[in-house]
């Protein structure tokens, strides 16, 4: 629009004050101009002035751009920005009096995207909102057009990742596209946030159903991106949340150990957690064939929760046990699947009792089994969505070596698992540290990344 009324501007002479200054002068002249002629130019001249017409009306007429996406931002802060097709913002929404606060003043509408989250993302930094102790943001593109939306999430995400770098802030930039949905706009309408919040907090109640909305909805994305992490939630992110505003877990589980009374114990499992409003550490650890259990506030060390109880030791010989092609028919028979791929079956004792961890792919789904082999009992099962595999391990971990142009001889600590679509490739060679991304269906390389450790 803006470029159509400037070439009406330069195409049309800008001679009104001679015209009027000429009429003046010669207002007692008489003009002799024949009809036909007038006629004839009359005729001629309409169409010119038809379309002087329209292109003035086309100009003046006032218009509404139409709303093409919503582009929402959270820390704490939260604020959503609707823009047009030209990625130009069209409306500005604090969904939190934290929002309010870093939009201030700054007048955002019909501002360019990129230079309006420039500035929002600079005001959370100079309140201190995002720092290197709470280093995590959500970004979520909401609309119809799902593949443009797609595109703009991951611009989005590598801009802000790389502006806050320019800070000196390893960043993690968690992303989402998501697709108009009613039932993610009521929740996030009816506790006052971002759909993109909704979406990441309904997809941590599905992997743990003691959580609600009404817990989970004040937290902050760093809160939530650890929880992520914790429940290994498939999304889209850079980086990992900093844990640098908590105690740690070395020191939460000699906390844990001076209370216990206890010296070099068998440590079973240390995670970062929210329990009760305030994140803790779960602690569980062996000794003596005495079970121990704690939760130790995050940030106080406060001791919340502590737990003993004895184990129950049972001997068994091997002969007792089932055999792995046992438990392997055990364990499709219970999927109710016959053809397989990727199997894998790993030995593990748990307390004395020797344990089966089996993996294997069905269709389009990941299966996992823990099966107590002195009773033939399965113990845990999870099934999960992983889309069309037609890439072994074996093949994948290949790919990343070649990439690196490295043998596997060179590596350690090698680990590949099997996520959403894709398989994620480790493995540390001297003082580098690799991941790749490889798509499970084609082998292509999806993302690279290499770290000095």
């Amino acid at each position: 629009m803006k470029e159509l009324y400037k070439t009406f501007q330069e195409i049309t002479p800008d001679c009104l004050e001679s015209i009027h200054e000429e009429l003046k002068q010669r207002k007692d002249e008489q003009f002799m101009v024949e009809m036909t002629k007038k006629k004839r130019q009359r005729y001629y001249m309409i169409p010119v002035v038809i379309v002087s017409m329209v292109i003035c009306l086309f100009i003046l007429w006032p218009t509404s751009s139409k709303i093409y996406a919503t582009v929402a931002l959270d820390v704490n802060p939260s604020v959503e920005l609707d823009i047009d097709d030209q990625h130009m913002i069209q409306k500005v929404k604090a969904n939190n009096d934290d929002g309010q606060k870093i939009i201030g003043d700054m007048k955002l509408k019909g501002v360019d995207l990129e230079v309006g989250m420039n500035a929002l993302i600079g005001s959370m930094l100079k309140e201190g909102y995002i720092s290197e102790l709470k280093n995590s943001l959500l970004i979520s593109v909401t609309g119809d057009h799902q593949k443009e939306n797609e595109v703009l999430r991951k611009e989005l995400s590598d801009e802000i990742d790389q502006l806050l770098k320019n800070h000196h802030i390893d960043g993690s930039v968690v992303s989402l596209a998501l697709e108009d949905d009613e039932n993610i706009d009521a929740l996030a309408s009816k506790y006052h946030i971002s759909t993109g919040k909704a979406q990441l907090i309904k997809s941590l109640i599905a992997k743990n159903t003691q959580y609600t909305f009404e817990e989970l909805k004040d937290l902050s994305v760093n809160e939530l991106n650890i929880l992520l992490s914790r429940y290994d939630v498939d999304t889209n992110k850079t980086g990992e949340a900093s844990q640098k505003g908590y105690i740690g877990k070395d020191k939460a589980t000699q906390i844990a150990y001076q209370d216990a009374k206890v010296s070099q114990p068998t440590l079973k499992e240390i995670e970062l957690d929210y329990e009760k409003g305030v994140m803790v550490y779960e602690i569980e650890f062996i000794k003596d064939g005495i079970e121990y259990e704690y939760d130790i506030d995050a940030q106080s060390g406060q001791i919340l929760k502590r737990d003993k109880k004895e184990k129950h030791h049972q001997t068994t010989t091997s002969s007792s046990n089932i055999s792995e092609a046992q438990a392997k028919e055990l364990v499709l028979n219970h999927a109710q699947v016959k053809n397989v791929q990727n199997y894998q079956l790993k030995k593990d004792k748990d307390d004395g009792i020797l344990e089966y961890e089996i993996e294997f792919v069905s269709g389009k789904y990941l299966y996992e089994y823990k099966v107590d082999a002195s009773h033939g009992k399965i113990l845990e099962s999870e099934k999960k969505y992983v889309g069309e595999v037609k890439l072994s391990e074996s093949e994948a971990k290949q790919i990343a070596l070649n990439h690196a142009k490295v043998s596997s001889h060179d590596t350690k600590d090698m680990d590949i698992e099997l996520k959403k679509s894709y398989y994620e490739v480790s493995f540390e060679v001297r003082n580098d540290e690799y991941e790749y991304h490889i798509d499970a269906s084609t082998g292509n390389i999806l993302s690279h990344h290499k770290e000095r450790d």
